[in-house]
């Protein structure tokens, strides 16, 4: 009997010590966002051309890997600064809004349930179908569910985009 109510109490400290670092990670990658994430910047994974539809012009590798999520990267935009994790790949629709749910009480958990989160809007220049966001300044966090291309399967993001002025960023480089 002691053997299993240790071996609960093990499992019950393993799983607060993972959200723990879950919102230690988040909290971080929050108070890059004023740096423009640039102690958060890896690998230069690619550069794209800048275009009018997406004005993406380079995509970086975070360094911050958040607990649970996979592809952490910073995307360089015409007027944003991304940072995009995936949550969940090839997920059913039912199961992606359970795990937007279960983020958007981690974020609420985070930034302490000072900032309200709004759901999301399904609008025709917003291909997520369901989410959650959050507004603090020029930051906006939100978790969303888009749907997955050629399937009936959906995947799940966490982004926190920081607006900046786009005449900061060149080639996805600030000037310095």
């Amino acid at each position: 009997m002691r053997f299993i109510i240790a071996l609960f109490l093990w499992m019950i400290s393993l799983s607060i010590s993972g959200q723990t670092n879950t919102n230690r990670q988040v909290r971080k990658i929050i108070a890059d966002t004023t740096s423009q994430f640039r102690t958060l910047r890896g690998e230069l994974l690619k550069v794209l051309p800048a275009n009018d539809i997406t004005g993406i012009d380079s995509v970086f590798q975070s360094l911050i890997l958040i607990e649970g999520t996979k592809e952490n990267e910073i995307s360089f935009l015409k007027e944003f600064i991304v940072y995009e994790a995936i949550l969940a790949d090839t997920v059913k629709e039912k199961k992606g809004q359970q795990i937007c749910d279960e983020w958007k009480s981690k974020l609420e958990a985070i930034l302490g349930y000072k900032i309200p989160a709004r759901k999301m809007k399904v609008a025709d220049y917003n291909p997520s179908i369901y989410g959650w966001e959050f507004y603090v300044g020029n930051l906006s966090i939100s978790v969303t569910l888009m749907p997955f291309p050629g399937s009936k399967n959906t995947r799940a993001y966490l982004s926190l985009m920081f607006s900046i002025d786009a005449t900061e960023v060149k080639q996805g480089q600030l000037n310095e």
